[in-house]
Parts: structure tokens; C-alpha cells; sequence
């Protein structure tokens, strides 16, 4: 039977290749974050009730509602984080 081992190795020409795309995910979702975080303040939907509601759904995908995508991305710049 053999032995199942806890070490795992990687070349160090494809690990420092890994390192480089995860800076390049990284740049591209601070990238997101941004883009996301203008998203959060639309004024575009009038004043009618109906319209403030839809502008505060919307703007609650983005920043401060639940899943939003801000928090999302946030949570894919740790994983690279960690990835790194």
C-alpha cells in the first residue's frame, strides 16, 4: 500500500507564472470594485415612489444589499489573496 503524502510541489517557472496572473485578477477586480461601488448611487429612475424603489433595488445589488456584488467581488480578491 502506499503512502499518500502531504506535500505538494510546483515548478517555480509555472508558480511564478500563477503569482503573475493572480496580480493581473487582482488589478481587474479592483477594477470591479470601483465600477461597482459608482453603481451604488443611481439617478436615473425619477420621482415617482415606484421608480425610487427600483432605484434603491438596483443600487442595493451593488453596494449594501445581501450578495451584493461588491461583497462578491471583495470575496474574489481574498481568494487570490490567499491564492498568492
Amino acid at each position: 500500500m502506499s503512502e499518500i503524502s502531504d506535500v505538494f510541489f510546483l515548478d517555480a517557472g509555472i508558480a511564478a507564472r500563477l503569482h503573475d496572473a493572480c496580480d493581473v485578477l487582482h488589478a481587474e477586480l479592483q477594477a470591479m470594485i470601483v465600477k461597482a461601488i459608482e453603481l451604488g448611487t443611481i439617478d436615473a429612475f425619477g420621482t415617482l415612489a415606484s421608480g425610487q424603489a427600483l432605484q434603491t433595488k438596483f443600487e442595493q445589488k451593488a453596494v449594501g444589499g445581501p450578495d451584493a456584488l461588491l461583497d462578491v467581488l471583495k470575496s474574489h480578491v481574498e481568494a487570490v489573496k490567499s491564492m498568492q
